[in-house]
This record gives structure tokens, C-alpha cells and sequence, in this order.
């Protein structure tokens, strides 16, 4: 079996080292750059929703908020794959630098032992998803807030059908809110201490690395956009069906 092929020996005049610097430099500006617009995304659904004083009526700002949503999902797709590709540039810098050997993918050596998930044949049946995921998720992992989180990952208990429907939190406050929704008498985002704000960002990212993989194995997948757009049309339908049977009661 032939050596895998050494990466060049980077020196300050070698287009390897100049397309390096000029990758990180750009990806690292791109990364700043996105997240400048997450911040914004989030203040902007915040004070949307705070400006309204009945949480009912929190509904019917779905309506404005539904593209602020998908522009955030995208936003941290790309946030995502990006912060994998300049981690992959800087491994290749410093074996560069070192002159040794590329190192291995990123996430090659994933815990939870689902390694070659993309080569793994999704499940058609209940039955095959369930196998898996008694394989490759054989243990409680221990979230830091005692709460039901099945509604984000792959449930035994819940529909048979393969791969199952979940919601998907795009951030630490969505994952609180969906949770631990104030209109059951639950505290706010912002109402939440620091270190309450903390067990929770933990807690959604330890579910965000798990709902990754049961992804990539086929055991659940997202709602699909336009499906959000169709429920949230035939919601609006009702109320103003509901409301016009009341207007013509007076």
C-alpha cells in the first residue's frame, strides 16, 4: 500500500503558505461577519415578541418572523460549516509547517461510536431505526436540565414511523422557550440568571450534537420550510374564520 501524500512544507514564499493565510484570514472575517448578523437576527425576534403585551397574540407575529427564522437557520448552516473549514485549514497549516502528513477529517474519530454514518443505509421501518438507535445511543446522556427534550431527537416511545419529525432549536433561547414556554407560567429568557442561561446553552448544545448525528444516521429529520408556511397559513385561516363567526354573533 503506497504512503499517503505528504502536504507541502509551508515557507513564507510558497503559494501553499499565501493560500492558507488568505483562506483562515477570509473565513475568520466571514464567520465575524455572520455573527454580527445572528445578533441582530435574535435582537430583532426579541424585541418583536417583548413588544407584545398578550402572549396569545404571540402567534400572529409568526407571520413576520417566519422568514427572520429561516434567514437565522441559514445563517447557522453556514456559521457551522464554515467554523469546519477553517478548522480543517488550520490542521493543514500546521502540518504544513511541520511538513508531515494531512491530518485526519474532522469528526473521523466521532463520539458515540456512529462513525461512517454516512455510509449506513437509513432505516425504512420503525423496527431498523429503533436497532440503531439502541446502537449507537445506548445510554441516557445526562442533560443538565431535568426536562423531556424528545420533541428534538429520536423517540422510542413516541411515532413509529422512520425517520421521525422534530423540531429543530437554532438557538439556546428557542430551545428554553420551546421547552419552558412562558405562557404556562414559566420565567423568560431574559428574566433567567447567567448561570441559568449557562446549564441551558449547554444543554442545547449537548442536544444540537446528538440530533447531528441521529440526522446523518437517517432516525429523524426537520420539518421542511414550506411545511411551517402551509401550518401557519391554515392557523390564520381558522382564527379569522373563528373571528368572523364572532363578529357576526354581535
Amino acid at each position: 500500500m503506497s504512503e499517503p501524500p505528504m502536504v507541502p512544507i509551508a515557507t513564507n514564499g510558497s503559494r501553499f503558505y499565501h493560500d492558507c493565510l488568505v483562506q483562515i484570514h477570509d473565513l475568520g472575517r466571514y464567520v465575524h461577519h455572520l455573527q454580527n448578523g445572528l445578533a441582530m437576527l435574535k435582537n430583532h425576534i426579541q424585541k418583536h415578541e417583548e413588544s407584545i403585551p398578550d402572549p396569545k397574540e404571540i402567534v400572529d407575529t409568526k407571520i413576520g418572523s417566519i422568514i427572520v427564522e429561516k434567514h437565522l437557520e441559514d445563517h447557522m448552516k453556514m456559521l457551522e460549516n464554515l467554523g469546519t473549514q477553517v478548522k480543517q485549514w488550520e490542521q493543514h497549516y500546521f502540518c504544513a509547517q511541520q511538513g508531515i502528513r494531512q491530518p485526519p477529517p474532522i469528526n473521523s474519530d466521532w463520539e458515540g461510536s456512529a462513525s461512517g454514518s454516512s455510509n449506513q443505509k437509513p432505516p425504512e421501518t420503525f423496527e431498523e431505526a429503533l436497532e440503531l438507535w439502541n446502537k449507537h445511543f445506548p445510554t441516557d446522556p445526562g442533560y443538565r436540565v431535568d426536562k423531556d427534550l424528545t420533541c428534538y431527537l429520536f423517540n422510542p416511545d413516541g411515532e413509529k414511523i422512520a425517520p421521525q419529525i422534530i423540531k429543530q432549536a437554532m438557538t439556546q433561547r428557542d430551545f428554553y422557550q420551546s421547552v419552558c414556554p412562558v405562557t404556562k407560567g414559566n420565567p423568560s429568557w431574559t428574566q433567567l440568571s447567567e448561570d441559568e442561561q449557562d446549564e441551558w446553552a449547554t444543554a442545547c448544545k449537548q442536544m444540537k450534537d446528538i440530533q447531528k448525528k441521529q440526522l446523518e444516521l437517517g432516525l429523524i429529520k426537520t420539518r421542511d420550510i414550506s411545511e411551517k408556511h402551509r401550518r401557519s397559513k391554515e392557523k390564520r385561516k381558522a382564527r379569522k374564520m373563528k373571528f368572523d363567526l364572532m363578529k357576526n354573533d354581535n
